[in-house]
C-alpha cells in the first residue's frame, strides 16, 4: 500500500505529516476565538462564581488556605482540560468532515496515524495551556502551589498527557458520529459538568460522591485530579482539605494506571480514525 510505504520510509515522511497536522490543528484552534473563549472562558467564570458563591473555605486553617485554594483550582483546571479536549476535538473533526477534507485525505498518501498523533499533540498543547491559564487565575485569587519533590514536575506532566488522551478520544468519537459542531459543544459541556458534580468536583470532595469513595482513585476524571493535587501542592494535612478518605494517590502504581488509560484510549482513537474517518480498516 502506498500509505504503508510512506509511513515506513526513512525520509521522515511520517514525522513530517505529524508536524504538518499538529501545526494545522493549532492554527485552526487559534483562529477560532469563539471556540477558545468558550473552552477556556467558561471554566474560568465558572470557577470565579463558585469561589464567590458556593465554596466555603472558612473552616480551613490560615496556614493551609493558599494550598487548599490551589487544590480547588487544580480541580477546576482538570475540568477545563476535559471541556477543551472533548469540545475542541469534536468541533475540529466535525468542521473537517463538513468541509469535505477527508474525501481529499483519503485520495492522498496520508497516514491516519500521523493525523491522529498530530491532533493529539495539538489537543494536549491547547489543553495544557488552558490548564496553566486556570492556575494563573487561581494565583490572582490567592491560590498557592508547590512541587512535592524533584520528580513531581515530570510525573505531573506525564499524568496530564495521559489524562488528556481519553477525553481527546471521546471528542474524536463525538465528532465522528455528530453532524453539527453545536451539538458537540453542548454535549461535551454537559458531560463535563455532570462528571464534575457527580464525582465530587472531580474527586476533590469525596463526601459528595454517592458510591464507594475508593473509586475516586480509579476513575479517569478523578484519579488525574487527585494525583496532580498531590504533586502540585504541598498539603500535608489532607483531611483539612477535604480530599480524604481515600488516601490521595501518589505512587508508581497510579502512574501505570494513568498510562494504561492513555494507551488504551489511543488505540481506540486509532481504530475510530482508521475505520470511521479514513475507512481503511485495520491497516495504516
Amino acid at each position: 500500500m502506498a500509505v504503508e510505504t510512506y509511513e515506513t520510509s526513512h525520509d521522515g515522511g511520517w514525522a513530517s505529516q505529524v508536524h504538518a497536522f499538529t501545526e494545522r490543528y493549532l492554527r485552526e484552534i487559534a483562529r477560532s476565538r469563539v471556540m477558545l473563549a468558550w473552552s477556556v472562558g467558561f471554566p474560568a467564570v465558572f470557577y470565579l462564581l463558585n469561589l464567590a458563591l458556593f465554596i466555603d473555605l472558612s473552616t480551613v486553617p490560615d496556614e493551609l488556605l493558599g494550598q487548599v485554594k490551589g487544590a480547588v483550582v487544580i480541580g477546576f483546571g482538570t475540568f477545563t482540560t476535559i471541556i477543551v479536549c472533548i469540545s475542541v476535538f469534536a468541533q475540529l473533526l466535525v468542521n473537517d468532515i463538513e468541509a469535505g477534507r477527508y474525501e481529499q485525505f483519503r485520495s492522498l498518501p496520508v497516514s491516519p496515524t500521523a493525523d491522529l498523533v498530530g491532533r493529539i499533540l495539538a489537543g494536549v498543547i491547547v489543553a495544557l495551556s488552558a490548564f496553566l491559564v486556570m492556575l494563573g487565575i487561581g494565583v490572582l485569587t490567592g491560590a498557592e502551589y508547590g512541587l512535592r519533590d524533584p520528580a513531581s514536575l515530570p510525573l505531573a506532566l506525564g499524568a496530564f498527557i495521559a489524562f488528556a488522551v481519553p477525553w481527546l478520544t471521546l471528542g474524536l468519537l463525538l465528532g465522528a458520529v455528530l453532524s453539527d459542531a453545536r451539538y458537540a459543544t453542548v454535549i461535551s459541556t454537559v458531560a463535563a459538568l455532570v462528571l464534575y458534580f457527580v464525582t465530587g468536583f472531580n474527586g476533590a470532595e469525596p463526601s459528595m460522591f454517592a458510591a464507594d469513595a475508593t473509586l475516586l482513585n480509579y476513575l479517569p476524571n478523578t484519579l488525574p485530579n487527585r494525583f496532580l493535587n498531590y504533586h502540585l501542592t504541598t498539603i500535608s494535612n489532607w483531611g483539612a482539605s477535604g480530599m480524604t478518605p481515600p488516601p490521595v494517590p501518589a505512587g508508581p502504581r497510579w502512574v501505570g494506571l494513568l498510562a494504561a488509560y492513555g494507551a488504551g484510549s489511543f488505540l481506540l482513537a486509532l481504530g475510530i480514525m482508521r475505520r470511521l474517518i479514513y475507512k481503511r480498516g485495520v491497516l495504516p
